[in-house]
């Protein structure tokens, strides 16, 4: 595949100064123009920045009210109008690119008593022509013990019918549930699988499809394959692709290391009062250890269709991304920091937020292409 660089041309953030002084990012947006908004939940606010970083106002903050929010999580774009999705009560606000506030609404929905049940689906944000999608919450204890097996998208109308359901997608091995062996029904610490291999899907930006990313670890090096699929809502295949790649094995040192993390995490947050030796024992039960590691930890979207597929850290302090085009084909291979979290591509830009050695997060505008 060709080489492409990524020079980085802008960077925002500060320790000191209020306007520019940002926390953690739940979500990144950039108008035509090249505004960029940047989604707080600390603050319960969205950040403008003008295409040159400087900064140009705020949009919501803490509270109940028009066009403020409770638990915000997520922001996107129907034409120029700007929405956020607050959580509670599954309320979307609307935006003119300025900031201005428009109108919103909320998507009803049902609750059903009872931790083993499974709850109706709720709304998670909307298509690219307005319409509302969703599906029922993948609460970590009922993945972890089983009950929820599949994750499965919905299209509903405004005031919460579903209209479709989209096909399903195995959920696989992606949540690490660390608890008592002996009473697991009583919770304990939920987080990422490190070596997790179930899918990954995202909707196609500007299509009525999605893109479901097959990445399986593999048995032996001769099975290591990679399998992208393109489905339309009503299940058509548009294209699927296979991949081969040279796998990493999963070493005895990168084992301990998480081991020895997680243990000492449940210690210090006090988890069921175990200790650091027995929640190590706790977390060594339930660890998905492979022989190799899963071909791509990440995938995101360009607006240009392109499919930007990560295979980690190689070792230098930088990250391997593999870069298709809207039918599969390879077209790129580049170096991106590591730790970089990439919100936006719209070639030739990409947008991500990274963090400093103090874990203050910047945001980082990088221009992309062959080199």
């Amino acid at each position: 595949m060709p080489e492409w660089s990524a020079e980085l041309e802008l960077r925002i953030g500060s320790l000191d100064d209020p306007d520019y002084s940002l926390t953690y990012m739940r979500s990144l947006e950039v108008s035509a123009d090249g505004t960029m908004y940047t989604l707080h939940t600390q603050e319960q606010v969205v950040r403008m920045f003008a295409a040159d970083g400087s900064f140009k106002a705020l949009i919501g903050g803490r509270g109940s009210g028009p066009g403020e929010f409770e638990n915000v999580a997520v922001m996107g774009w129907v034409a120029d109008t700007l929405w956020v999705l607050d959580f509670r009560g599954y309320r979307f606000s609307q935006f003119t690119p300025t900031g201005e506030f428009i109108g919103s609404f909320s998507v009803p929905y049902r609750s059903i008593e009872g931790l083993s049940a499974i709850q109706p689906p709720r709304a998670g944000g909307l298509l690219f022509d307005g319409t509302v999608h969703g599906e029922p919450p993948a609460f970590s204890h009922l993945v972890a013990d089983g009950t929820l097996t599949h994750r499965v998208p919905m299209l509903m109308t405004r005031d919460g019918t579903v209209t479709d359901t989209l096909p399903s997608i195995p959920i696989g091995r992606n949540e690490w549930a660390i608890s008592d062996p002996d009473d697991p029904g009583r919770g304990g610490l939920y987080t990422r699988q490190p070596f997790g291999d179930g899918p990954l899907w995202s909707f196609v930006p500007g299509e009525r499809a999605l893109i479901i990313l097959d990445r399986t670890a593999p048995l032996s090096r001769d099975d290591a394959i990679l399998h992208v699929s393109k489905l339309t809502f009503s299940g058509d295949t548009v294209f699927s692709r296979t991949y081969r790649f040279e796998p990493t094995p999963v070493s005895s040192e990168e084992v301990d290391s998480l081991l020895d993390e997680r243990a000492s995490m449940m210690a210090e947050r006090g988890i069921f009062g175990v200790t650091a030796a027995r929640g190590r024992e706790w977390a060594a039960l339930t660890l998905y250890q492979p022989e190799f590691k899963p071909g791509v930890v990440g995938m995101v979207f360009g607006r240009d269709g392109s499919i930007w597929l990560s295979r980690g850290p190689d070792g230098t302090g930088q990250d391997d991304w593999v870069v298709l085009d809207s039918a599969g084909e390879p077209i790129g291979h580049l170096k991106l920091p590591t730790g970089l979290q990439i919100f936006v591509v719209d070639p030739p830009l990409l947008w991500a937020s990274e963090r400093d050695e103090l874990d203050v997060p910047y945001v980082v505008r990088f221009r992309i292409g062959p080199s």
